[in-house]
């Protein structure tokens, strides 16, 4: 589980801070909203590379969608 919000969006490139479930340090991740490529800014410390996946795939979805969402929880099993 994790919690998210953007940090920025200037139009071009969104960046969404992430921090895993039970954690203290965040990362950070960003969105091409022209060529929906998503990619890893700074790696949570506490995050065992899951939480980075679930994140980059989940600000690709939102983008192919159209809609960023400005914070939210995700989970998963």
């Amino acid at each position: 589980m994790l919690t998210f919000a953007k940090k920025t969006d200037d139009g071009t490139t969104a960046t969404y801070e992430y921090l895993p479930h039970g954690a203290s340090r965040t990362g950070l991740v960003s969105i091409n909203r022209a060529t929906n490529e998503a990619s890893v800014i700074e790696k949570s410390p506490d995050d065992d590379g899951m939480c980075t996946g679930q994140m980059l795939a989940y600000v690709r979805r939102m983008n192919r969608a159209g809609k960023l969402e400005q914070s939210g929880t995700l989970s998963w099993y």
